[in-house]
């Protein structure tokens, strides 16, 4: 991937390295010529990014949730138990 208006050292992605058919690591340029074509790239994926950030936090939430009931319920049986052995 390249700026549109490319020109010599205007290459923004140096390096991919594939985990799987749907994760990476993408490695930005180590020395961009210029801020236009970074500012570009920022463009292009911070509506995605932001989008990955709120399913992101809505799952931490969601598993903090689920978490406290489980320990909630683990608390309950115990205390249960614990009354019944006396």
């Amino acid at each position: 991937m390249v700026h549109p208006n490319y020109g010599s050292n205007s290459l923004v992605i140096f390096s991919r390295e594939k985990h799987s058919s749907i994760f990476g690591d993408i490695t930005l340029s180590p020395n961009p010529k210029n801020t236009e074509s970074l500012g570009w790239f920022y463009e292009f994926f911070i509506t995605p990014m932001a989008d990955i950030s709120k399913i992101a936090t809505k799952n931490i939430t969601n598993f903090h949730g689920q978490a406290e009931s489980y320990q909630n319920m683990a608390v309950s049986l115990a205390s249960k138990k614990k009354n019944k052995i006396k």
